[in-house]
């Protein structure tokens, strides 16, 4: 156990996020290297989407390698969108979502304040405005070759590389769909319906996963089982909750437990009921072990519509649960909610109009 562990209790999950970065960039701030502070969270699908939020508001560098599924990134939503705009004929609404997405931005803004004018909806109306989609313009049938092939072509005519290439986890799902493609040519002579290729298409997105926010330095988003045997100086844990950590032992899907034990009886080493909870003990006590100078642990009383309990790890370690100190304000848009409710106002191009805005939700 480090020198020093709290364990702090907060409204909501994304106030103790909020929070938790709070210290690490006021840790930061003070001349901590980034690679000696780390974030825990044992369920981090669910706690990364607001941390990775919150860091980008707080502008720090945070990395969480989780998995997140293709279809969920930008470029597996242009692809969706594509599919949908070739099988749906060119409806309006869709092909200006498409043309306009952020990852190519392929209509100028006469054309499109011309196409709002007229809502074009099928390929004619859309050539007729001077928007050539004629590679878009697919055939009912064709080899598997020749889909991946036409795919290709789109992603080269709309600049997806190099629209991805702004986000490090779109450039990796960019290749990543690349590696999609190559396995969905096979067999190449093979003969398909538009339907069937886009299906194999939108099943491999959903199959398929990139690190949710990859690349190198700054602090990491970790569970407790991927931290064994690691060192750092500062550990924050996030929710320290009853049913996450430890998380309840359950039946695998695919493969529950009873027949894992017959599997067993055969020779197979396949991990039981009584082994899986000792892995979350262990994994737990090895986490104590992480930090050289603080832990701090922390859980939300509400997630969701749902009221927590402490984990029963908190109880344990006899660790008093307090309410958090007061901490720097982290990022400009803290300081505008304050600013809002005063009479002056900081030098800022936006309060001006958040203060009208807000007087005006006042007198509804």
């Amino acid at each position: 156990m480090p020198p020093e562990v709290k364990a702090y209790i907060y409204p909501h999950l994304e106030s103790e996020v909020r929070g938790a970065l709070a210290q690490v960039k006021n840790l930061l701030s003070q001349g901590t290297p980034a690679n000696e502070i780390v974030l825990v969270a044992r369920d981090d699908t669910l706690y990364g989407p607001t941390v990775l939020d919150v860091a980008y508001e707080y502008k720090l560098p945070v990395r969480a390698l989780y998995g997140v599924p293709l279809n969920a990134t930008r470029l597996g939503a242009w692809v969706q969108l594509l599919l949908e705009v070739i099988q749906e004929k060119f409806p309006f609404e869709s092909t200006a979502r498409l043309l306009r997405h952020p990852l190519c931005s392929a209509i100028s803004a006469p054309v499109w304040q011309e196409a709002r004018k007229q809502h074009p909806s099928d390929l004619l109306a859309w050539q007729n405005l001077g928007v050539n989609l004629s590679l878009l313009d697919s055939p009912h049938e064709d080899s598997r070759a020749n889909w991946v092939e036409r795919i290709q072509d789109v992603l080269n005519k709309f600049n997806l590389r190099q629209g991805a290439g702004r986000w490090a986890r779109e450039i990796v799902a960019y290749y990543e769909f690349q590696e999609v493609l190559v396995d969905l040519s096979k067999p190449e002579e093979e003969v398909i319906s538009l339907g069937e290729f886009a299906a194999d298409v939108i099943g491999s997105l959903a199959l398929i996963t990139v690190p949710a926010q990859p690349g190198r330095g700054g602090v990491e988003l970790h569970t407790p089982l991927s931290l064994f045997g690691a060192k750092f100086q500062h550990v924050f844990v996030l929710g320290t909750v009853e049913g996450i950590l430890p998380v309840p032992v359950q039946d695998d899907p695919v493969l529950d437990f009873f027949e894992r034990k017959l599997l067993r009886q055969q020779g197979f080493e396949f991990e039981d009921a009584a082994q899986a909870a000792r892995r979350e003990v262990i994994s737990f006590y090895a986490l104590l072990q992480t930090p050289t100078l603080s832990l701090t642990f922390s859980y939300p009383q509400m997630v969701g519509k749902e009221v927590t309990l402490p984990s029963p790890y908190l109880s344990r370690l006899k660790l008093e649960v307090v309410q958090p100190l007061p901490l720097p304000i982290a990022s400009l848009e803290e300081a505008r909610q304050i600013y809002l409710r005063r009479e002056t106002l900081p030098d800022d191009d936006v309060l001006p109009q958040a203060v009208h805005a807000w007087n005006v939700e006042k007198r509804r």
